[in-house]
């Protein structure tokens, strides 16, 4: 039997912070958010362009389990084949989201640079759409879900039929999280109808408080979208097999480290308030944190 007291002390830390934030924010939430902003931050637009894959990743995981673990339990051969085959393209086409940015997004910034702008001032470059990179993309996008088909065919093919059933499990309402968690906070960006910061005129008379519902009027600042991408890698220590637990702890703390970095730099760029940020927050984590309540388990296995 798991113990899970831990795993509630530390969520019950956290939502006591993001829920703090927001009461901050209620109240100071535009002095903060513009204090904070720096359009031109190093560190902000690499969490901005590295960082926000979340919801690829974690296709691309529940999609590579589901496909060997059909492989495993399908014994039609035809049918065997046919459904395989399907989700690894699949899975292909999930690794090229996922490797987007980091290639074309890299392209421009060096391309920036080599144009003469110093370096420090080369990370607010647009992604660099050429077809000098397809070939890159394209070999690195097979490349890796190669490799990573191989890492997963093993990770199935090697577990106990309890632990299939915990797999089977796990990628089914990872699935359901993602659907979740987009359906929530874009129908709460059309609902709401927020202007981001960078989208105010001068007098700031388009801003609203986080609570205010402006309707459907093109603005979408709130909740933001791209933290909760960046959140979502939250989810993964909970696909592991529940005795990896130096994969666990890896996991989580980088899904933190992402979490936070995505959401604060996403302000740190003048792209979102820090209530939208602190609210998509709330809403991600609390519906991984309740997605592990239902597998019955933590982010990270006590030994």
């Amino acid at each position: 039997m798991i113990n899970i007291k831990n795993n509630n002390f530390y969520f019950k830390i956290f939502m006591f912070i993001i829920l703090s934030l927001i009461i901050i924010g209620t109240f100071y939430d535009q002095q903060i958010s513009e204090m904070f902003i720096d359009s031109k931050s190093v560190w902000a637009h690499l969490f901005e362009h590295y960082a926000v894959q979340g919801v690829n990743v974690v296709y691309f995981v529940v999609f590579e389990m589901m496909t060997w673990i059909a492989w495993r339990k399908i014994t039609d051969k035809i049918l065997k084949w046919t459904v395989v085959i399907g989700m690894l393209l699949i899975d292909l086409n999930e690794m090229f989201a996922i490797i987007y940015d980091y290639i074309y997004y890299t392209a421009a910034v060096i391309q920036k640079h080599k144009l003469g702008t110093p370096w420090a001032d080369s990370f607010d470059a647009e992604l660099l759409y050429d077809h000098s990179q397809e070939f890159l993309f394209w070999f690195l996008g097979v490349f890796f879900t190669f490799i990573f088909s191989i890492l997963f065919f093993k990770f199935i093919s090697k577990q106990t039929e309890e632990e299939l059933k915990y797999s089977i499990k796990a990628a089914f309402i990872g699935l359901l999280v993602i659907v979740l968690d987009q359906v929530t906070i874009d129908g709460m960006k059309n609902w709401w109808g927020r202007y981001r910061p960078m989208e105010i005129d001068t007098q700031h008379s388009q801003y609203t408080a986080w609570y205010v519902i402006n309707g459907n009027n093109g603005h979408a600042s709130f909740p933001s979208g791209h933290a909760r991408c960046s959140w979502l890698y939250l989810y993964l220590p909970l696909i592991l097999k529940r005795n990896q637990f130096v994969l666990q702890r890896f996991f989580t703390a980088l899904a933190v480290i992402f979490g936070i970095g995505g959401a604060l730099g996403r302000v740190r760029l003048g792209n979102h308030w820090l209530t939208d940020v602190s609210v998509s927050t709330l809403i991600t984590v609390l519906i991984i944190y309740l997605a592990s309540r239902v597998l019955q388990t933590t982010f990270v296995v006590k030994k």
